[in-house]
């Protein structure tokens, strides 16, 4: 039997060689995973350490921009606040301003008002004696003074004393201008108003009163309504800067003993006062200042020659339709005269308005 190793066999050195190189690769292979584990942890704590480093240095750069933002902020804030504060003073400086002014404008708006009231007050007191005849034919070569007394004469104003007249206004073509006139007496210029419609009612031309501006304007203000009240039974007259209730006047005598007369004796004129009150009844009318004043004393006549005598001899008469109406009903002192005036003041702009309308006949 021949001897030897069988055909592909190792030998036994051979495997222990084998052996040991086996070994010795497994223990490098672990070495080596024990090497790299530790440096993958020391990687590991590098790296957050070093996040860590970041993130405080991140934190301590949020923290200054942060504070400096906050006293940037708080300047800012500090900064408005003044500026608000400012702005409140000078809003307060303005409106102290702005209030001085507008009492500043309301005493002169108030002082113009008064001004011009007196102004057209002193204007009607210097037409007092005027009076202007309307639609005259101008003539060539006339003289207005003798056309004057002519209408006058018409009127029933007999020797009347004129101081002037003469043509006034602007020319306007295919009409006539007015003729004014100035009479010497206020009474004449009375009793012609007072009787000028009905004696010139055939006639062409008519007489007026010399007005203001101020106070034709107010008398044109309500003509359609005063012409509906007129329609309706009710009489008014533009006196004194207004509309006032044609029923009015000195009726000589009182109404009550107790109130509307003082001092000297109890007595007055009853049957004048009785046919007033069943007049009165009979068209529905009032006094409109004792309606509005029940239990006053106020007096419109002062004696001259009785000491401590007062009476309440002059009232208007309205209808009591229209009290409602009446703005302004009372007494102011009277000028070169023992009477006061009596004032009355309607206001016709709410009241509603018929069918009619208003023209001139």
């Amino acid at each position: 039997m021949p001897g030897g190793r069988p055909k592909g066999s190792v030998g036994i050195k051979k495997r222990s060689q084998a052996s040991s190189q086996q070994s010795l690769g497994q223990s490098l292979t672990q070495h080596q995973c024990d090497e790299s584990d530790s440096d993958v942890e020391a990687l590991q704590i590098e790296a957050v350490s070093s996040l860590a480093t970041k993130i405080t240095g991140l934190k301590s750069r949020m923290v200054k921009e942060f504070e400096s933002l906050q006293q940037e902020f708080s300047k800012t804030i500090d900064d408005l606040r003044q500026s608000v504060e400012e702005i409140k003073a000078e809003n307060t400086a303005l409106k102290q301003r702005c209030s001085s002014l507008e009492n500043r404008l309301k005493i002169l708006e108030d002082n113009r008002l008064s001004h011009s009231q007196l102004i057209n007050k002193n204007e009607r007191f210097s037409r007092r004696n005027n009076i202007r005849i309307v639609g005259f034919t101008t003539q060539d070569g006339e003289n207005c003074l003798e056309i004057a007394k002519k209408v006058l004469n018409e009127v029933g104003i007999q020797d009347c004393r004129l101081e002037r007249a003469h043509r006034d206004g602007r020319s306007v073509p295919n009409r006539d201008r007015h003729i004014l006139v100035k009479l010497s007496y206020y009474q004449d210029k009375v009793t012609t108003l007072k009787h000028a419609r009905e004696a010139l009612s055939s006639k062409r031309y008519y007489i007026i009163d010399d007005l203001t501006k101020i106070d034709l304007a107010e008398k044109r203000k309500y003509k359609s309504e005063v012409q509906e009240l007129f329609q309706q039974g009710t009489r008014l007259r533009f006196t004194g800067g207004c509309w006032r209730g044609s029923t009015g006047g000195d009726f000589n005598f009182v109404f009550s003993l107790d109130i509307d007369k003082k001092g000297g004796q109890q007595r007055t004129n009853f049957r004048a006062r009785n046919e007033c009150i069943s007049f009165m009844t009979g068209l529905s009318l009032i006094d409109i200042w004792r309606e509005r004043n029940p239990r006053t004393e106020n007096f419109t006549w002062t004696s001259n020659i009785t000491p401590g005598l007062y009476c309440r001899l002059d009232f208007f008469l309205i209808s009591r339709h229209i009290a409602h109406s009446v703005s302004e009903s009372s007494h102011s002192p009277g000028i070169q005269s023992d009477h006061s005036f009596v004032n009355l003041s309607l206001t016709l702009a709410n009241e509603k308005r018929g069918p009619g309308y208003w023209k001139i006949k």
